[in-house]
């Protein structure tokens, strides 16, 4: 019992992994990087940066790129506002399958170089400060700015219009991602187990359940 002196103990939370889960959310982010090459590619050079040569060549142009990164000059909002956008969605991703903090920043940075070594190498470099800022700063924005408020949000007893819009904003493979496995059948299990801090009396309790 806590008297008005003694902070309540608050229980910790830890989720088990869902491999195959992440698994399949990287297929549906490779997807998604390889439909966004393919707006780039039909967009002007004013917004690609790539000219019509770069595009015609791209295939012949690959294994020279891939061995040359260096720094890029795209807008500003490509380089510091959308990477550090899906280095964010990409931590939330792995964080929503039960990964830790570092394995979840691992990940960011693992689909980042994926994303500059593989499908954007066609037509550029890849980009020394895109595979810096997407990882770190988007990691950074996913621990500090997304996961906060997605707890917030799913602690509501209801929630509004605007909840909803930011749980999708802030994970939005994870939308994609559920409504496949719901089109497949595909049963996403989650353990929760909830322990109480070191001091307090020991009650551990394990919920286990399945995503439909």
């Amino acid at each position: 019992m806590t008297t008005p002196s003694e902070p309540a103990s608050i229980p910790s939370v830890t989720k088990t992994k869902d491999r195959d889960g992440l698994w399949r959310d990287t297929g549906i982010l490779v997807g998604a990087q390889v439909a966004s090459i393919g707006v780039l590619y039909v967009m002007p050079e004013s917004v690609s940066g790539w000219s019509p040569k770069q595009k015609k060549n791209s295939l012949r142009n690959y294994e020279q790129n891939v061995k040359n990164p260096g720094f890029d000059n795209d807008k500003f909002y490509l380089n510091y506002i959308l990477h550090p956008y899906w280095g964010a969605a990409y931590f939330t991703r792995a964080r929503e399958r039960g990964f830790d903090e570092g394995e979840s920043f691992l990940y960011s940075t693992a689909m980042s170089t994926l994303y500059e070594f593989g499908v954007e190498c066609f037509f550029e470099k890849p980009s020394i400060q895109d595979m810096f800022v997407t990882p770190v700063i988007g990691s950074v924005i996913g621990r500090y700015l997304f996961e906060p408020v997605r707890m917030r949000i799913k602690q509501k007893a209801e929630r509004d219009w605007y909840d909803e819009t930011l749980l999708v904003a802030t994970d939005p493979t994870g939308v994609l991602s559920n409504g496949i496995e719901k089109m497949f059948g595909i049963k996403s299990q989650v353990e929760l187990n909830y322990g109480t801090p070191a001091g307090s009396p020991r009650v551990d309790v394990m919920v286990k359940f399945q995503l439909h």
